[in-house]
């Protein structure tokens, strides 16, 4: 009965380890950034803030291009160059996105395939 008690608490080590909603986002902002992507925003815009709060910790990894110029990292030169008229804009293959983009659809995009454990 002690064997049956430590297996239900315990589990029987056969079962696959889950994959955490942290372990897909920071998977795909790292995929973005090695596919080329890229993520056109303004520091005071709130949907880029939604967009980022989507991926929590992982958003850090997004390629993330700041257009406002008062920001200290802002490159206002690289969104002008790039046509970008609306916050958030996302970059993906080849083809302009704005607005925010749910997680799904920035996989579905940018042909992402998580890793399966």
């Amino acid at each position: 009965m002690l064997a049956a008690v430590g297996f239900l608490l315990l589990g029987d080590g056969a079962s696959p380890p889950q994959v955490t909603a942290n372990d897909y986002a920071t998977g795909l902002a790292k995929h973005l950034s090695a596919s080329g992507a890229k993520f056109y925003g303004a520091y005071w815009c709130p949907h880029c803030a939604d967009q980022k709060a989507m991926l929590g910790p992982a958003a850090a990894l997004l390629p993330y291009i700041e257009c406002d110029p008062r920001s200290p990292v802002g490159r206002p030169q690289v969104c002008a160059a790039a046509g970008v008229k609306a916050y958030p804009t996302w970059e993906i293959k080849g083809q302009r996105y704005e607005g925010v983009l749910s997680l799904d659809e920035l996989a579905r995009l940018s042909a992402y395939a998580p890793a399966t454990p």
